[in-house]
């Protein structure tokens, strides 16, 4: 299914924020500094199109953190997408 998603960074500052990662970061770490939730991994990988997520994120590479606020929206027209 997630090689079916398709979400693409928007270069947009109002919605994303640049992260550089330290040393300690993982997906899933990641995924609970920014939403509180160590589930939410998968969306941290597709937005930044990384493809492999069990190749732990490298020290210094700056990613692209989709804001808490529009996840919701995300989610949701994910969960549209599958019930069509």
């Amino acid at each position: 299914m997630l090689r079916a998603i398709n979400i693409i960074s928007s270069n947009n500052q109002d919605i994303e924020e640049v992260y550089p990662i330290k040393p300690s970061d993982t997906w899933a770490s990641l995924s609970h500094k920014f939403y509180k939730t160590i589930d939410l991994w998968w969306l941290i990988c597709t937005y930044n199109q990384i493809v492999d997520a069990s190749t732990m994120p490298e020290t210094g590479t700056i990613i692209k953190i989709l804001k808490p606020e529009y996840v919701g929206y995300v989610l949701q027209q994910l969960l549209d997408q599958t019930w069509r």
